[in-house]
């Protein structure tokens, strides 16, 4: 299941809101409203339960996300999305392939006519401040002010990337899932801003999805295009996070239902990789030293005695009482903890690695047998999977023991 959880407050004009809304309804997926307090570090109360959240607001709110508990629904890595990381990959398909990445006083300090022309932006996507085109005194005045007006987003040691200013005719976003264009809007041309649906060329489109098989800074993104001058060549602008990029005259439908199936998917793929983690706890670097204490700590108090066919001696006046101990809860909070230790061993690139989708039906069916079984007799699943790890326990002491005789031999 999953939810997607919208600033309500942005900006009248845009309707960012009510268009995610809408199509949230279409899909029948869950959309929750929230207001966020503009430029304050505190987060919205919002719901937190088994479906996975997909956010969507001003860069403020995501920013405060990621800090906070950095969820998944967030399609953002500060490292990734950078200039200079996009100029180091993409080279001369960058448009500002040719700038240099800087700091507010390094510039400042350098010797250019005040009446010069410069394009500044962040190197950094955290809307800092607006890229744009200033005079060299300009852009000297204010940072000057940064540290007049003690800004808490930048000061003088704030990378910034900067660049003649460039000759652009027209630039589009495109909206990426998966390394595909779900949908894409004209947002500029000579300069002024012209949100448009219709003048979206194949070449453009092809232009992108070539450059997402070279690189993406995230399987969800947007990547800003432009045309210069009288020049018949793209060339890529930026890229920006998906959670909080201007929607402009693109189809909101195909993109929330694209980014909708796409979280959708990886949500299926965790649950497919942690129930085989879970079915084979022998298979992993659980030992019976780290299963023993983790009995004792979740079903509490016993004599680690367990054999076969033997059931553990309780220690009375400590840990849960005697209903818990055998409450169903109590084994699978301990089974929890195991799967966990396989999965941090197994990640799950490894597993869909061994285990193609068409294979993935036929382990949920085990899976379910298997929980129906622990779900009947945990001790007996317990005792039988401890046998197991002693006896993997063992062989390993003999290969050991062999090595050892081999190597002194």
């Amino acid at each position: 299941m999953i939810r997607w959880v919208v600033q309500n407050n942005l900006s009248s004009e845009s309707g960012d809101f009510s268009k995610i809304k809408e199509a949230c309804d279409k899909l029948k997926v869950k959309c929750e409203g929230v207001a966020i307090i503009p430029f304050s570090k505190d987060l919205p109360e919002f719901t937190k339960d088994a479906s996975e959240n997909i956010y969507y607001g001003a860069t403020t709110f995501i920013n405060n996300l990621q800090k906070e508990f950095n969820p998944e629904g967030v399609f953002f890595d500060p490292k990734e999305f950078s200039m200079q990381n996009y100029i180091n990959i993409w080279g001369d398909k960058m448009l500002s392939s040719e700038a240099k990445i800087t700091t507010f006083d390094k510039f400042s300090k350098e010797d250019h006519p005040d009446d010069s022309l410069w394009f500044i932006r962040p190197d950094a996507d955290d809307k800092s401040f607006e890229g744009n085109v200033w005079d060299f005194n300009k852009i000297k005045v204010w940072k000057d002010n940064l540290q007049k007006y003690d800004n808490v987003n930048l000061d003088g040691d704030t990378l910034i990337l900067v660049s003649p200013p460039y000759n652009i005719r027209k630039e589009w976003r495109n909206y990426v899932v998966d390394g595909k264009v779900v949908t894409a809007s004209k947002y500029r041309e000579n300069f002024k801003l012209k949100k448009c649906a219709d003048d979206i060329p194949p070449e453009m489109i092809q232009f992108v999805e070539d450059r997402c098989k070279e690189y993406t800074p995230h399987d969800i993104f947007a990547m800003d295009i432009a045309l210069c001058g009288d020049e018949h060549e793209y060339y890529i602008i930026e890229c920006g996070c998906m959670n909080s990029v201007g929607l402009y005259a693109c189809d909101v439908d195909k993109l929330v239902e694209a980014i909708s199936e796409y979280v959708t998917e990886k949500q299926h793929e965790k649950v497919v990789h942690y129930c085989y983690c879970d079915m084979h706890l022998e298979k992993s670097g659980v030992t019976i030293d780290m299963l023993d204490d983790l009995y004792c700590g979740l079903v509490g108090g016993v004599l680690c005695n367990f054999g076969h066919g033997r059931t553990p001696e309780y220690m009375e006046g400590i840990g849960p009482s005697s209903e818990e101990r055998h409450s169903l809860e109590r084994y699978e909070m301990m089974f929890m903890e195991l799967t966990c230790i396989v999965k941090n061993e197994y990640s799950l690139e490894e597993f869909k690695k061994d285990f193609p989708k068409k294979e993935w039906k036929s382990i949920l069916k085990e899976y379910e047998k298997y929980i129906k079984k622990r779900t009947e007799n945990p001790e007996e699943t317990l005792v039988s999977l401890r046998m197991a790890l002693r006896e993997k326990m063992e062989l390993r002491r003999k290969l050991d023991k062999k090595y050892k005789n081999e190597k002194f031999q």
